[in-house]
């Protein structure tokens, strides 16, 4: 349950961030999860002890968080995050929607370090 735990926040982070691969480690941590939930419930079940009861609550949790990550397109995290500043989103999107783009790294890297 610990290792699906961290995949599935390393899969968030990842999508906050706007890294690669965040995709395939969101789907990998969701399905860990919900495999740690379902076996807690087994567990508890059949022993009804406070570690299962709390394994429960925990993939709970984080499944709600993952999947919601999930669904949420990274287009809307970007428009949230940069909400005050459409210049620095609209780079951003760029970068999202082109991510061999050289020129708009450089406008990224551009902004962030004026001459």
């Amino acid at each position: 349950s610990g290792l699906s735990f961290c995949i599935i926040l390393l899969g968030i982070l990842f999508k906050i961030q706007k890294y690669p691969g965040e995709i395939p480690m969101l789907v990998s941590g969701i399905f860990f999860t919900l495999l740690s939930l379902i076996l807690g419930m087994l567990f508890y079940e059949k022993a009804k002890k406070i570690f299962s009861k709390n394994l429960i609550v925990r993939s709970s949790i984080l499944l709600v968080l993952g999947i919601s990550f999930y669904l949420i397109p990274s287009k809307t995290l970007i428009e949230i995050q940069y909400r005050n500043n459409s210049e620095l989103r609209e780079i951003h999107l760029e970068i999202l929607e082109n991510r061999d783009c050289e020129e708009c790294f450089q406008r990224l890297h551009d902004y962030h370090n004026p001459r």
